[in-house]
């Protein structure tokens, strides 16, 4: 787990839940914005793979999507205050 704040620095350069919450909402629109350009071929490949699960297919790719980009930018952003 990945300190939020330094001993040396204090609270003061750590990012805060509004940085945490900005990079959820930043990773949920990218996110969203991706499948809602790509539906069409996202759909097709989820229908082809799985069958009757592709609705449950295209729904856990578009969490686990989110919150790997939600995480990347979280850790980005935890690095680059430091």
């Amino acid at each position: 787990m990945v300190p939020v704040t330094s001993a040396r620095e204090g609270r003061r350069s750590a990012p805060g839940v509004r940085g945490h919450f900005a990079c959820g909402l930043v990773g949920l629109g990218v996110v969203l914005a991706v499948f809602l350009t790509e539906y069409g071929a996202i759909v097709s490949m989820a229908d082809d793979a799985f069958g009757v699960l592709s609705s449950t297919s295209i729904l856990w790719l578009f969490v686990t999507a989110w919150l790997l980009l939600w995480l990347g930018m979280d850790m980005a952003l935890l690095q680059w205050t430091r």
